[in-house]
This record gives structure tokens, C-alpha cells and sequence, in this order.
């Protein structure tokens, strides 16, 4: 499928490698402090954990351990350590029981190896084909009662990539499972995200027309207006606004509504705009130019460095503050990197010779996932890692871009503690 120009000097100036070469004189990464993570170096301190073997037999019981362990790994934030160990911290007791097609799941977390009785217990309980859903939820609930917020499991993962001769969307669940093309072999995808009630909202051509706004399940386009073509979709954090990047005329500007896709205005003043996130507080960033390298836009002001391109911004709502997380190319090469949202004291948290590009943030901001072209390590890859650089792990075998993580809204919390009507990923103190 033949792309239109526009869409092709997209990808030419998204692409990390496509970074013009500055004089050998000039340090590209500017006043970015660099920070290496890389193996050997001392790492963040970890909660220490112990997880007894889960109670239960059958094939239910087996895969709720393997995706109890999985996610907790994944998350980054413990270390796992015998029941007898120096320094344990807490002690996590889970337990299946089946019925039929049901399940149910519990969890018991002892801060006192030694006490009778847990100081927390929460339980779910569905169908046995659920029970990767369901061991999701446990754990985003444990994650809860240990660290004070709610884990970041009960998601979905959404990005575009090439398949043979057009570029689809895809779907997957953050521990690497349930990968899932959206988009037909006569679609080419531009953009992809994920709006109210968890539907997956996504631009595509179709034979080489202009890029429409489609809903997953819904054949017909949307009627837009400014009716040109997509290229970037974001909702904000409740979902109740949208932003996106428009071709019209010779331009690819930013617009921003109410997420049903009403009033949709133009807002900045870049001729080229990509990229479109939203942050916690309503702010909006974008990658964004008038004819020269790409720089990261917060309601309309630069807060990335001026010597390299730019792009892929994404906010974490991390417990010690929001964090602007982009990527930023050099050469051959491109990094990512964690700043404040005015961009003061910026930090590299993953690069060097290969291309890290394209980050996302978890639901709970505790998390990056991204993709990686690196030949050492488990390869190249969809990887996560924590937002301070450590703990990379790879998830899946897939490369692609315009990644987006976002909670799974329409799935019943978990009460912690016998609580109900909790809201967020905020929880506060449990201990």
C-alpha cells in the first residue's frame, strides 16, 4: 500500500535513526544528565518478599502461580527471598479453590512471618477461563496492600507495526500474553488508542485514502471535523478529552475536544505536531516542529533539548511525582529519558549503541514499556522497565511504535481489606 506524503515524512522524522548528525563538536544530548543502568551498577533498593508455593491443584491453580510470579517480577519493586530470610518484610500466602467452571483466588499478606492471622486478605472469584484476568487483579491488589498503590496488570498494551505490506494495530496484555491484531490486511494504521469504556479507537487508510477514525468492531469511519487525515490519537486519563494530530493542507496540527470527538480546536502553533499525551493535571505534550528538529511541547512550551530530535512523550504518575518519559535520538542511536514536566534535570534511563524508542508509562507510573533493537540482553523486543532505568525485562518479540499502556477501566476493582468503593491507583500508606 502506497503511503501519502504527508504520512511519509511522518515516519521519516519519528524514526529514531533519522536524527541529522550534529558537528563533532556539538554534544548532542545537550544538558541531559546521563545516568548509566547498566548491569553491575548498584540498583534500587527492593522490598524483600517471600512467596510460598500456592495452595490449589489443577491446571487453574498452576497458571495463577506462573502469573502471580510473572507480574510480581515484572513490576520491578521486589526482591523475592525465603521465609526464614534476614530483613523480610512481608510474606504473601495465596491459595486456589475451584468449583465447576469456577474460581476463586485468594491472597493473604503477613507482615509477621510469624503471625497467626494475616494483617490483609482479598480474594476474587470468575470463570476458570478467566484466570489469567483474575490472577491479574490479585496481584494488582497485593501490589496495593505492599507499596501503597495499586499495580498496573488490569491493562492493556496498544501499538501499531509492520505485518507484510501494511502497517496494523495490535493489542497485547502487559506481562507479554494475548497479542491480538485488530486491524484487517487491507488497513493501514496510522494511530491507535484506547478511549471510553476501554474501546480501542484507531486511524487507518484504506486503499490509500485518507487515514479515518475507526472504533474496534465498527466498520464505518467516523465523520470528523476537520475531516483530514489522523495520524495521533490520545485520551486523557479519565477519558473525557482526546487529543489529535490532523493533516490539513500542507500541516499536521494539534487539535483537542471532548473525548466523543465534539469541539475538537486547534491548539499550538506547530506547522508539523505528533504525538499527542496527556498528563495527569490535563496538561497536553506533543512532538512538535516549524521546519527544524522535533522538540517536546508542554501546552505549547519546549522542555526538551534543542541539539537532537525529540519525540514519543509520555507522563508517569509515578508516587514521587509525575515524570515527562521520551525518547531522544543521536546518530544511529536513540535513548529514552526521564525529566519533570517543565523539563528540568533530565536523565537518560535506557540507551547507548541501539535504538530505545517509543516509551509508554503504566497506569500507575511505576513502569515504562518500550521497544528495543539491542542484540545483547534477551534481545530486541517490547521491554519493560522501571522508570528509573533498572530492571529491563523483555515481554515479547515484537517491534513497532506509537505504543500506549492503559488501565483496563471497566473491570471491577479489588476491596483491600474488606474497603469497597476505592477509585485510582492511589491507595495510600497500608502499613
Amino acid at each position: 500500500m502506497r503511503l501519502t506524503p504527508v504520512f511519509a515524512l511522518v515516519l521519516q522524522l519519528t524514526a529514531p535513526a533519522s536524527v541529522e548528525p550534529p558537528p563533532d563538536d556539538e554534544d548532542v544530548l545537550g544538558d541531559i544528565v546521563v545516568e548509566p543502568t547498566e548491569t553491575g551498577r548498584v540498583g534500587p533498593r527492593l522490598m524483600k518478599i517471600s512467596v510460598p508455593e500456592m495452595s490449589g491443584s489443577g491446571p487453574s491453580a498452576a497458571l495463577a502461580e506462573r502469573v502471580l510470579h510473572r507480574d510480581l517480577e515484572l513490576s520491578g519493586q521486589f526482591a523475592f527471598v525465603e521465609p526464614d530470610h534476614t530483613g523480610l518484610e512481608a510474606v504473601v500466602r495465596t491459595s486456589v479453590t475451584t468449583s465447576g467452571t469456577d474460581v476463586r483466588l485468594t491472597a493473604a499478606v503477613y507482615f509477621d512471618a510469624a503471625a497467626q492471622a494475616p494483617a490483609y486478605e482479598t480474594s476474587v472469584s470468575g470463570s476458570r477461563y478467566e484466570a489469567r484476568m483474575l490472577t491479574h487483579r490479585l496481584v494488582d491488589a497485593v501490589i496495593a496492600v505492599l507499596t501503597g498503590y495499586r499495580g498496573p496488570f488490569v491493562s492493556a498494551l496498544t501499538f501499531i507495526a509492520r505485518r507484510g505490506d501494511t502497517r496494523s494495530v495490535y493489542t497485547i496484555a502487559p506481562d507479554g500474553h494475548d497479542l491480538r491484531r485488530v486491524t484487517g490486511p487491507t488497513q493501514l494504521a496510522s494511530a491507535t488508542g484506547f478511549g471510553p469504556d476501554d474501546a480501542l479507537y484507531y486511524a487507518a487508510s484504506v486503499d490509500n485514502g485518507r487515514y479515518r477514525l475507526y472504533r474496534d468492531g465498527q466498520a464505518e469511519p467516523f465523520v470528523l471535523d476537520p475531516p483530514g487525515s489522523i495520524y495521533a490519537i490520545a485520551f486523557s486519563q479519565d477519558r473525557t478529552e482526546v487529543a489529535m494530530t490532523i493533516a490539513v493542507g500542507q500541516n499536521v496540527l494539534l487539535y483537542r475536544g471532548a473525548s466523543d470527538f465534539s469541539d475538537l480546536h486547534n491548539v499550538g502553533t506547530q506547522s508539523l505536531a505528533l504525538q499527542p499525551t496527556f498528563a495527569p493535571g490535563g496538561q497536553l505534550a506533543a512532538a512538535g516542529t516549524n521546519d527544524e528538529r522535533l522538540r517536546i511541547r508542554v501546552d505549547g512550551r519546549a522542555v526538551s533539548p534543542r541539539a537532537a530530535n525529540a519525540a514519543s512523550p509520555t507522563f508517569c504518575d509515578h508516587p514521587d511525582g509525575v515524570k515527562l518519559v521520551y525518547s531522544i535520538g543521536a546518530r544511529n542511536r536513540s535513548s529514552i529519558v526521564s525529566t519533570d514536566p517543565r523539563g528540568r534535570v533530565t536523565r537518560r534511563i535506557s540507551g547507548g549503541s541501539r535504538r530505545d524508542s517509543h516509551p509508554a508509562c503504566s497506569p500507575d507510573g511505576r513502569l515504562v514499556a518500550f521497544f528495543s533493537t539491542r542484540t545483547t540482553d534477551e534481545g530486541p523486543g517490547l521491554y519493560i522497565m522501571r522508570t528509573d532505568g533498572h530492571h529491563a525485562r523483555k515481554i515479547a518479540d515484537v517491534l513497532g511504535n506509537s505504543l500506549q499502556w492503559s488501565r483496563r477501566q471497566t473491570i471491577d476493582t479489588v476491596p483491600l481489606d474488606g474497603a469497597s468503593g476505592q477509585t485510582g491507583d492511589r491507595i495510600g500508606p497500608q502499613r
